[in-house]
């Protein structure tokens, strides 16, 4: 297991780069897909409807606001 960086210095010798929430979310959730893993656990009754929308939507990037 390797050891968090101790200051500012040490994190940019690490190597780590910052990414945006977007390509964050993105990145995580074809990971998720490509496992096959459950998505939305817990969220019923939206399989054909929301669902597929909040997938296209993670997978372009696109901007989401939900109102309710």
């Amino acid at each position: 297991m390797t050891t968090r960086p101790d200051n500012l210095r040490d994190l940019k010798q690490s190597g780590w780069q910052s990414r945006d929430v977007k390509t964050e979310l993105r990145e995580n959730f074809t990971k998720q897909l490509a496992q096959s893993s459950d998505l939305f656990p817990g969220i019923l009754g939206y399989d054909d409807t929301v669902i597929p929308e909040i997938t296209l939507a993670l997978l372009a990037e696109h901007d989401m606001l939900f109102l309710g």
